[in-house]
């Protein structure tokens, strides 16, 4: 018995529990700090091997250890494999642990990807703006907020895009668009005229400023020339489908662009060289 008291302390040790004491001469042999497990664990009733507790006949009190990054990672693999019902399991399996913010969140983010074209639940928006309210000093809140707004903007939401948006820590340049699109319905020139200042770039940007360059270059804020300046930005990176599409804007004045540009997928850096509308800008 003393040699299974010993195995017992041990395995106590390794999951960070304080020792159980095993004996046989009473009725409650399991002894531990219930502070401690008020905290850190669960209780559940498990069936414990003859070998451990030879001489008791009833199921004895056990308890889980506390949340690992192991359940961490299952979380995050049911978000990403879009299983509500595991991230509901995990959810309850981690409340009131330093974990339950990453199930809440991703549950929340499943949600919301799954909302599609259909107006936001009501139930979900209710969850959202709990979570957002939360008093954690953690990241995920604001990277919810992040997502959230995006869906916000998506739909069109203004109102409450506007409320929300000033509280956002990490901007990203589809929200900066989305912003700009709010803006754009009292305020429509000075909103154009900072969408410019996101156009000259050789990447590819978000849909979300697709409306204001539209509205920019019909309004003449961005002009051909500068169309012309993009085009060889984007050859510059090699990005060849950009490209395509500002060459057809082109292509009244240079009919020839988009035959050549459809080569130049090719070998970009010979034809950002030799294309002459490119090189008529300087």
């Amino acid at each position: 018995m003393a040699d299974q008291a010993v195995e017992g302390s041990l395995y106590s040790a390794a999951i960070g529990m304080p020792p159980i004491t095993l004996s046989a001469a009473g009725p409650d042999p399991v002894n531990v700090n219930s502070q401690w497990l008020s905290v850190h664990t669960q209780p559940i009733k498990l069936q414990v091997a003859d070998r451990w507790l030879p001489h008791l006949e009833d199921k004895p009190t056990v308890f889980v250890p506390p949340p690992s990054d192991k359940d961490l990672v299952a979380v995050h693999d049911a978000f990403l494999a879009g299983d509500s019902v595991k991230l509901g399991r995990y959810a309850r399996r981690l409340k009131k642990t330093p974990l339950e913010v990453y199930a809440s969140y991703y549950q929340l983010r499943l949600a919301l990807d799954n909302t599609g074209e259909k107006p936001v639940k009501s139930s979900v928006e209710e969850a959202v703006h709990d979570f957002l309210s939360r008093p954690e000093d953690t990241p995920l809140i604001d990277m919810l907020r992040n997502e959230w707004l995006k869906l916000l903007g998506n739909k069109q939401r203004w109102d409450t895009f506007d409320a929300e948006f000033p509280r956002l820590i990490n901007e990203d340049t589809e929200l900066t668009c989305y912003a700009l699109q709010s803006r754009k319905r009292n305020h429509e020139l000075p909103a154009l005229h900072e969408a410019r200042k996101l156009w000259f770039s050789g990447k590819g940007q978000p849909e979300s400023c697709a409306p204001l360059f539209e509205a920019a270059l019909t309004a003449g804020i961005i002009s051909e020339q500068e169309v012309s300046q993009r085009l060889r930005l984007a050859l510059e990176m090699n990005n060849i489908s950009l490209a395509m599409s500002l060459a057809e804007r082109l292509e009244g004045t240079y009919p020839k662009l988009t035959a050549a540009l459809r080569s130049a997928s090719a070998d970009p850096d010979r034809y950002s060289q030799r294309l002459t509308p490119l090189n008529a800008s300087e």
